[in-house]
Parts: structure tokens; sequence; C-alpha cells
């Protein structure tokens, strides 16, 4: 995946926020979620034939902002935890 600053302020300002780990992950379930939703309710719209290829490559994407977002907020939890 490609390196996403926004993924990285996400994770620090989640952070400052005071999220807990399991929050930022159910966070990322909730867009999910939200995404295949708005699927189903445009499946009238939707190319099956390109379908399946383009729902991986949008797990795949938000995995790789979660993990991006986490790293970012376990540097300074861990920074916090070394002061």
């Amino acid at each position: 995946a490609t390196f996403s600053p926004a993924a990285v302020a996400h994770g620090k300002l989640r952070y400052v926020q005071g999220y807990t780990p399991a929050m930022i992950v159910h966070e990322s379930r909730i867009l999910q979620v939200t995404i295949f939703e708005t699927l189903q309710s445009n499946l009238n719209h939707l190319d099956f034939s390109l379908l399946l290829p383009d729902v991986m490559t949008i797990a795949d994407e938000v995995d790789a902002q979660l993990t991006q977002s986490m790293d970012s907020y376990m540097k300074l939890l861990r920074k916090s935890m070394a002061a």
C-alpha cells in the first residue's frame, strides 16, 4: 500500500482524542460496513464483472489505512509510556 499521510494523521488525532486501539478498529469496521451497505443499495448500478475485484481492493485499502493509523497511534502511545 502507498504511504498515506492522512492515515498517519488520523492515528495521531485518535490518540490525542483518547481513543483506544479497539475504538479505532471499530471505526474502521463501521467504514467498511457503510461502504458495503452503499454497494448493496446500488446493486442495479454496478458492473458485476468488476464488483468482486473492486470490493477486494476496497477491503485491502481500508486495512492498509488502518495499519498506518494504528502504527502512528502506537508510536505516540509508546512515546508517552517511555516519558
